[in-house]
């Protein structure tokens, strides 16, 4: 199915290699598989390259299969190899389509009051508001300690000294990241 769909009915592609199956414990019997086509913009290759990541039905990776090679062969040379006819059908299952999570969540109007109200609860049994006045205590101890880096490195903090920030940030060998 992660292939392209072939009008030719004279080649037939065929599992022919592995690279490499990682598998997190036992397969459940049913799964989802994500193909991922390495070659996928390519017409009738000689061989499809595909990886396989095998997730349960909750989404959590089962496994991954690395490497999958499909390799085009005729079906002249099929039947020659099996000594006789080919028979090939493809067997679709119907399964039935899950329904979208999204239906069954309730608006938002429906539950954010709620949680403001108990945010606000906890926020006062765990005395969040020690934050309102630890944080510019905070900022300002910061900015001393920037201040004492700084000088340490030898920066000159005069009142009213110009410099430009490259020269000086390579004086002090301070390394600058770009905006």
């Amino acid at each position: 199915m992660a292939v392209p769909a072939s009008t030719d009915a004279e080649h037939a592609y065929l599992l022919a290699e592995v690279e490499r199956i990682d598998l997190a414990g036992p397969l459940p019997q049913r799964l989802w598989c994500h193909a991922r086509v390495r070659n996928a913009r390519a017409r009738a290759p000689a061989q499809w390259e595909a990886d396989v990541t095998l997730r349960s039905l909750d989404g959590g990776v089962l496994g991954v299969v690395r490497g999958v090679r499909l390799r085009r062969a005729s079906r002249d040379s099929l039947s020659r190899a099996l000594g006789g006819d080919l028979f090939y059908k493809v067997d679709w299952q119907h399964a039935p389509v899950a329904t979208p999570a999204a239906a069954q969540l309730r608006p938002p109007d429906a539950f954010v009051p709620r949680i403001r109200q108990r945010f606000g609860e906890l926020a006062e049994s765990h005395d969040l508001s020690v934050y309102d006045r630890l944080l510019p205590e905070l900022d300002r101890l910061s900015g001393d300690y920037v201040a004492d880096g700084l000088r340490g490195l030898g920066f000159d903090d005069t009142p009213g000294r110009s410099f430009d920030i490259a020269s000086e940030a390579q004086r002090l060998g301070v390394e600058r990241t770009p905006k």
